[in-house]
């Protein structure tokens, strides 16, 4: 049988993604005859014969009979306690060897034995704490060992490892071993003690053995093909050549949706079908289990109308996984992410809404603790904006621009109110929601006041003012020396009026309404003009010459 070594690079690469495991609280699990301190001996005409108790080689069922091959034979080389228990690798004798394959391969029916199967090489010692059925067991290494020893397939790239999960998930683990170590939590590590020696007049790198974990659940979704063992994860640890009793863990790696319920350990004498006479000798085996870590202290630090804060009490996890929503979804339909932290803002939130959150450890590759218990609250009402860095700019003797700080990002309303200084009437009243507003056709040489305020969903903001003054007609024109004398009368006047300017003196004159429009323009070059108000109400005139413009109020009573 031979399996390739680039599985060594698959570990490596699943072992990065759960680097955190080690920190982990865990609990011991007992393995039954861990030491390998139980064995029955069996006598009979052939002879007496020693069995490791709890653990099995390669079991080959003929008839109602079975034979237990490769079985591990009693070593007083112990670690601890009077007893080890090794392994070897041999090579059959030929006419064993062609039986054997002859009885695998009639018990095949995907042919894969028959075209891979070599049993005249060595085949390596085996046992395992689970009985194994040889042919699907084999047909499934051999499947695996002709993948992994594809040069097109790089483990080492998202595709690669895809393939191998894809493979080992689908397959039929129940078939293959029966028993196995009955598990109630999440494995996390098989440590234990070993001496490796490789065959006669090899070099130590020649051949390594191999530790292996394999976690099992039981898959009944299927419910055509009934309940099947599917692997959820496991580990992998390369046992080098070693003279003196060594040390050896391998760890869980996790990658199924759903936690095991049985573990199986398996120990290869060698990786190299070419390798005869390798030795592996193990002792004083440990088997530990994680505590699932549960988040604790729980708290919301605070809440604002689009956002919260929560934080909970650091533990051995290495991130913890964040479910929140409107009260009422279930977990599975709620907002997930990730904290590296034990606490987390929660983000684009509705005002006055109430939400549940719930917060879980996390500890490996699909591996989390429970669900917290629900945390339900609800954010506050959004809050209103106040009047920011509100001005007038762009001063002409005719305009403005007004301009502010608007939050334009949260819809609110702006209320703007414009009027001639010192006057209550107003010529501006509008609804917004914009940063700026022009005022055209305003009176040159004016004082005007703004004032703006948030209108908000069930509130409005104070008041802001501005006062401003537009600039003289043309930019800036001043009166020439001397006495410009003009008169309006009657004020107030019953709609008509008249004015007077100086003899030989051109004037133009614009009236205006109090909403800035204007209902009048004529130019005067009589000494005494007579003019009509187009209705009662309060008007600017506005009376210009070359030296120099004035404005003046008139009042029409109805």
């Amino acid at each position: 049988m031979k399996i390739s070594m680039k599985i060594s690079k698959t570990v490596k690469t699943l072992a990065l993604i759960a680097l955190s495991l080690c920190g982990m609280r865990v609990a011991a699990q007992s393995i039954p005859n861990a030491s390998f301190e139980n064995w029955t001996t069996k006598s009979s005409f052939l002879g007496s014969t020693t069995t490791l108790d709890d653990w099995y080689g390669m079991t080959f069922k003929l008839a109602s009979s079975t034979v237990d091959a490769s079985k591990p034979a009693q070593s007083k080389d112990a670690y601890d306690g009077s007893y080890a228990a090794t392994i070897s690798s041999s090579t059959m004798n030929r006419l064993v060897a062609t039986a054997v394959r002859a009885f695998l391969v009639a018990m095949d029916t995907t042919g894969v034995l028959d075209s891979l199967l070599d049993v005249s090489k060595p085949s390596p010692g085996i046992f395992t704490n689970a009985t194994i059925s040889p042919v699907p067991f084999l047909v499934t290494m051999l499947q695996l060992s002709a993948m992994l020893s594809d040069s097109t397939l790089s483990l080492s790239g998202t595709a690669g490892l895809n393939t191998l999960l894809s493979f080992v998930s689908t397959a039929d683990f129940g078939a293959m071993f029966n028993g196995g170590l009955g598990v109630h939590g999440v494995p996390h590590r098989l440590t234990g003690y070993y001496k490796y020696s490789v065959g006669s007049n090899m070099p130590d790198s020649a051949d390594q053995g191999a530790a292996l974990m394999l976690c099992l659940a039981t898959d009944t979704t299927d419910t055509a093909k009934g309940p099947t063992k599917v692997l959820t994860g496991g580990g992998l640890s390369l046992l080098k050549a070693a003279s003196e009793y060594t040390r050896f863990s391998l760890d869980y790696i996790h990658f199924a949706d759903y936690y095991p319920d049985t573990v199986v350990f398996i120990f290869l004498s060698s990786l190299n079908d070419a390798v005869n006479g390798t030795q592996l000798t193990v002792d004083k085996l440990d088997f530990s289990y994680y505590n699932v870590d549960t988040v604790k202290e729980l708290t919301m630090d605070s809440a604002l109308y689009d956002r919260a804060f929560f934080h909970w009490a650091r533990s051995k996890s290495f991130l913890w996984q964040i479910a929140y929503g409107p009260t009422g979804l279930s977990v599975d339909s709620m907002e997930v992410f990730s904290s590296s932290q034990p606490k987390c803002t929660l983000t684009g939130l509705s005002p006055q809404t109430t939400y549940d959150l719930y917060v879980r450890s996390m500890f490996g590759l699909n591996m989390y603790g429970p669900w917290t218990p629900v945390c339900t609250f609800t954010t506050p009402k959004e809050p209103c904006d106040t009047v920011r860095a509100f001005k007038a700019v762009r001063l002409s003797d005719t305009s403005a621009m007004l301009r502010w700080g608007a939050d334009l990002s949260r819809g609110f309303t702006y209320h703007l109110q414009c009027a001639l200084s010192g006057d209550t009437v107003l010529f501006v009243d509008t609804l917004l929601q914009s940063d700026t507003f022009a005022l055209p056709s305003l009176l040159p040489d004016t004082d005007y006041v703004a004032m703006l305020q948030v209108i908000c969903p069930d509130t409005v903001s104070a008041w802001q003012k501005v006062a401003f003054r537009l600039q003289p007609e043309g930019a800036g024109i001043r009166e020439r020396e001397g006495n410009w004398h003009v008169a309006v009368y009657p004020n107030p006047t019953q709609g008509s009026f008249f004015v007077e300017i100086p003899e030989g003196e051109k004037v133009h004159m614009t009236v205006y309404s109090l909403s800035g429009q204007c209902v009048l323009r004529q130019d005067l070059s009589e000494s005494r003009t007579s003019c009509r108000l187009p209705g009662p109400g309060s008007y600017f005139i506005r009376l210009s010459s070359e030296k120099g413009s004035l404005v003046q109020k008139i009042v029409a009573l109805p």
